[in-house]
Formats: structure tokens, sequence, C-alpha cells
């Protein structure tokens, strides 16, 4: 591939089928991870370029949305790191949750037929519930330029955005008042994908 993409990983690691069956071996694309400390298994991540495993008492959260804005801030730090530590700014990134399972030829497809760098691709234009509130149903994969990752990451120091996450549709208003704030334009992408993990069954991370 002739673009430098990176895929980034935030939030609660749930399942490492995924991980196994879709990108361990995609060897011309960059990985980082930014995850919790609560699991043995890490080598499961030694595919990527950077990994961190962070205690989930490094400091208070209101709710489980802003640990995930905390980990999608940390993982693009260790992004934009790589890249000053190499000179050198990605083409495009992928921020996920590591349990949504994509084919990889697909993956590559996308990839390789990027149109429009500055707007986020998503699965769902953003839509409002009955009290008003703006959310976006599906908010597990993002894609954009790194410069929209920087700035989508930093929803998390922005008090503004982050209280968001305490209205009833959680960190699908966060995502939603994230893009709103900032002023990005969306995307709206085709891409066939899967949930892996049913959140109320048992992990399987360790296994």
């Amino acid at each position: 591939m002739d673009k430098k993409i990176a895929i980034c990983f935030y939030g609660q690691t749930r399942t490492a089928e995924v991980l196994k069956e879709t990108y361990s071996d995609m060897s011309d694309i960059d990985f980082f991870v930014s995850t919790w400390d609560d699991f043995d298994n890490k080598e499961v991540f030694n595919f990527c370029k950077s990994k961190e495993f962070i205690t989930p008492k490094i400091m208070h959260f209101d709710n489980n949305t802003q640990r995930a804005a905390y980990l999608i801030n940390r993982v693009n730090h260790l992004k934009s790191n790589y890249e000053l530590k190499f000179n050198f700014t990605y083409d495009y990134i992928m921020w996920t949750r590591s349990e949504i399972g994509y084919s990889k030829n697909n993956l590559y497809e996308f990839f390789n037929n990027i149109e429009n760098k500055n707007s986020i691709s998503v699965f769902s234009e953003l839509e409002k519930d009955k009290d008003g509130s703006y959310y976006l149903p599906a908010d597990y994969s993002f894609f954009s330029s790194s410069y929209v990752f920087d700035i989508y990451a930093a929803g998390f120091k922005n008090k503004t955005i982050l209280d968001k996450a305490t209205l009833k549709n959680g960190g699908h208003n966060y995502h939603a008042y994230n893009i709103i704030n900032n002023h990005l334009s969306l995307q709206l992408i085709n891409l066939e994908h899967k949930f892996q993990f049913n959140k109320r069954a048992k992990r399987n991370i360790d296994e």
C-alpha cells in the first residue's frame, strides 16, 4: 500500500478474536492501542507499533463514556508521538473499538480509494432524540486524516463536549457533540462489519 495508514484501538479489550482474525497480519498498516490493564493476555497486541495498558483507577471518571474519551485521547498521543519520532504524518487514520470485525480485503479497498480525507467517515448520520439532543447511532469506528483525529481526540479536554457524556445516550451524545462543536463534516460509508462481542457475554480475551 502506498498510503501511510494507522489503526488506533481504544476502550476496553473485550475479545481477542477480531485482533487475531482481522488485524494481526496486516503488516503494511501501523497499529496503536490504549486500553485498560484489566486482563492478562497482553500478547494479543504484540503486532502494534506502540501499546499501553492503563490502570482503570488512574483518575476519576463519571461514566464509561468519559473513560472511552480518555483512551481516544491517549491513543492519539501514541500515534502523534510516533509521527514526530520518525518525521512523517499518516495519510489516514481509523480509530475503533477492538471488537468490531472487518474483512481485511474490504479495509484495504477502502483505504486505497479514499477521496475526502478532511471529513470523518462514519456509518450513520447525526440524529436528534426526543429531548432535542444530538446523538450518533454508530459510534464505534471512525475514519479520517491524522489532523482531524488530533482535533477529535482533544474532545476529552473540552468540558463542554465531555459533559455531553452525561446525557441519556452517553457515548452517542458525546461523539455527536464532538463532531458538532469542532465543525467536522461527515461522510457516510458502507463498509461491511460486525460486532464480535456481546456486552453481556463473558470476555474471552484471556482464552
